[in-house]
């Protein structure tokens, strides 16, 4: 999951190596969803849609 509340472009790139570092055959991402009634939907810094 990318685009965490918070989530800095250094932890990005730090995820992104990590994942062409080891080759993986297959990696599925999806952008984190602000869903109402959830911990995270109310966390400060979320990040807009065209950032994730």
């Amino acid at each position: 999951m990318v685009g965490f509340p918070g989530e800095t472009e250094q932890q990005f790139q730090h995820l992104l190596e990590f994942v062409e570092r080891h080759e993986f055959d297959d990696v599925g991402a999806f952008t984190f969803s602000p869903e109402e009634e959830t911990p995270a939907y109310h966390l400060p810094n979320q990040l807009p849609q065209a950032v994730m």
